[in-house]
């Protein structure tokens, strides 16, 4: 009886390593994915007009960035967009 929940505890190990590796990769493969910080003009638009935020929660479902990355993004375009 022993060496039978011993197989099943080894075997759940076993499966959520695999499945926490899966995992992994999936999310480095996402984070290679080519992004351009002004993807879309409706982005743009938004940062011209003020409302930051909606073009973070825009770039942000465009991209999958992270929070901190899109806001670093539309602040780079904010004033990049500022004229000179």
């Amino acid at each position: 009886m022993m060496e039978y929940i011993a197989i099943v505890i080894v075997g759940v190990i076993l499966l959520a390593a695999v499945a926490s590796r899966f995992r992994n990769e999936e999310a480095i493969s996402m984070s290679s994915a080519p992004r351009s910080p002004g993807k879309s003009d409706s982005i743009e638009a938004l940062v011209i007009a003020g409302r930051k935020i909606e073009a973070i929660k825009q770039l942000r479902s465009e991209t999958g960035l992270g929070l901190r990355e899109a806001k670093d993004e539309i602040d780079d375009l904010a004033r990049s967009l500022r004229p000179h």
